[in-house]
């Protein structure tokens, strides 16, 4: 029996309850700390010649991830990212407000099973 703390005062745990609370926890995708994700991505608006594949390289490899970033014909910029959920996710939000001198218009974010190590701009 474990004794933690609620409020100002002690309760007792079961270790039983406690094992299934922390289990729950390691089941819930929120707490996985080694959960990945992969994702694809499209971005649409001024965003050729205004830096933005140095943009999305630079967070990428802040955050660890893998993948890439290229100018597309149709003038958008194409991104894969892979690794951990929650950095992905970080990376997604900046690339949605894109760099000083850019102009996200749209964001198409997709999952993938696509896994790559490292990150190139195409």
């Amino acid at each position: 029996m474990r004794i933690a703390p609620a409020g100002p005062f002690f309760t007792e745990i079961d270790e039983t309850k406690l094992a299934l609370i922390i289990a729950g926890l390691k089941a819930s995708s929120r707490f996985s700390m080694d959960q990945t994700r992969s994702v694809t991505g499209f971005v649409s608006g001024r965003v050729q010649g205004v830096g933005f594949r140095y943009f999305v390289m630079r967070l990428a490899q802040a955050e660890n991830l893998g993948g890439y970033v290229r100018n597309l014909d149709d003038g958008r910029v194409q991104f894969l990212l892979h690794g951990e959920a929650a950095a992905v996710t970080k990376v997604i939000e900046k690339i949605r407000i894109g760099p000083s001198h850019a102009r996200v218009s749209d964001l198409v974010v997709e999952d993938t099973d696509q896994v790559m190590t490292g990150f190139a701009i195409r």
